[in-house]
């Protein structure tokens, strides 16, 4: 399996509501398993996968943030959680999520990104005021990439 898949997997069991992820196959086996504030990839593998030590794919992998900070203007950026595809609606002939200008609670679901063929629901992690929407509708998306700036409520 290669070092990229791997980390496009840790990626994914992040930013989801599942757990733990495990694989199996012939020459080797992954389980990644999510802890509240790390993930921390077990990998009892027969072969070396391209060279790397569990240790130097677990450095690789991304801390999560405990919150979103005031940008310029008391802004806050809502990032993307991981790689994939914007969509600004849950169908092509249905409305956007959301529009700028729209007032949001923490917890709205605000778009879709799709990974690996799953299309995930994206909630804000903030209240506040849509002021600028950063990415069309189809565009790919890297993870942690600013999507949306919001006004928060105070």
């Amino acid at each position: 399996m290669q070092y990229a898949i791997i980390k496009r997997l840790i990626k994914l069991v992040e930013s989801s509501n599942i757990n733990s992820l495990e694989i199996k196959e012939t020459d080797f086996e992954i389980s990644i398993t999510k802890t509240p504030q790390t993930i921390a990839p077990t990998l009892p593998v027969t072969q070396a996968i391209h060279n790397s030590t569990a240790e130097q794919i677990q450095n690789h992998v991304p801390a999560l943030e405990s919150g979103k900070k005031p940008e310029q203007n008391d802004q806050v950026a809502i990032k993307s959680p991981m790689v994939g595809t914007f969509y600004s609606a849950p169908g092509q002939d249905s409305e956007p999520y959301v529009n700028t200008g729209d007032e949001i609670q923490k917890g709205t679901i605000i778009c879709i990104i799709e990974a690996m063929k799953l299309m995930n629901e994206i909630e804000s992690e903030v209240s506040g005021r849509i002021t600028k929407i950063l990415v069309a509708n189809g565009q790919a998306v890297e993870y942690n990439q600013p999507l949306f700036m919001v006004k928060p409520i105070k």
